[in-house]
């Protein structure tokens, strides 16, 4: 008789075994509901399935950045770069959880790393700038591409948070030669001359930014500073 409660046994397993993809189907499906702890239960299920399912690492970190838990997404963009060095994806949106939480150095170094597996600049570059054209770039082979201009701008948003205004001057630029929202990026670059106290080039800045583009914050440094 033990045979036949054995077989049962294995019947009943193989009846309730999910292959990763129904589970990361799951899981997505109870994002969408916004029942984010669910789905990051399943997508967990997903994970221990098939290690190797990158979706279900990125969908988990994002349940986890709805939750506003942006530590432990972090965390799961980590559990995905570690067996996927350069997915730009990862990198980029562990740099946003890091902005968010004021870690700002942190969300340099993920944006650098972005643009380096982007072939953009060589991991032995220490000043982080572009030693080949943009054109250049590759896209991101596992297809969790991550366009370039949305790095630059917001790495150039993460310098100026970190004081380090040239090194997001150089960004915003960037993004300026890519025509990425350059009523921002030419506010961005008022700054940081007004940073430098020459008023008159963050005038220019300034009325680029407000005149050109409609830029509200350009304006309102165009009254204090630019009568």
């Amino acid at each position: 008789m033990k045979w036949y409660y054995i077989v049962l046994i294995c019947l009943a397993t193989s009846c309730n075994t999910k292959t990763a993809e129904e589970y990361l189907q799951e899981g997505h499906a109870a994002g969408v509901t916004g029942n984010y702890t669910q789905a990051i239960a399943l997508f967990d299920k997903a994970i221990g399935a098939d290690p190797q399912l990158k979706e279900a690492y990125i969908k988990k970190a994002f349940s986890y950045e709805n939750l506003q838990q942006d530590e432990a997404a972090v965390a799961a963009y980590k559990a995905l770069l570690a067996i996927d060095t350069a997915n730009t994806r990862a990198l980029f949106s562990a740099a946003l959880c890091c902005y968010r939480m004021k870690q700002f150095t942190e969300a340099i170094s993920f944006y650098n790393k972005a643009l380096q597996a982007k072939g953009i600049i060589h991991p032995t570059d220490t000043m982080n700038r572009k030693p080949i054209t943009i054109s250049s770039a590759t896209k991101d082979p596992n297809g969790f591409d991550v366009p370039l201009y949305e790095i630059y701008f917001n790495r150039g948003i993460a310098y100026y948070a970190n004081l380090q205004y040239p090194m997001g001057f150089y960004d915003f630029e960037t993004c300026i030669a890519q025509n990425y929202l350059p009523g921002d990026c030419n506010y961005f670059i008022g700054l940081y001359w007004l940073n430098k106290q020459d008023a008159k080039k963050a005038c220019e800045s300034f009325r680029v930014a407000a005149v050109l583009y409609g830029n509200a914050e350009a304006r309102k440094q165009l009254l204090e500073h630019c009568k």
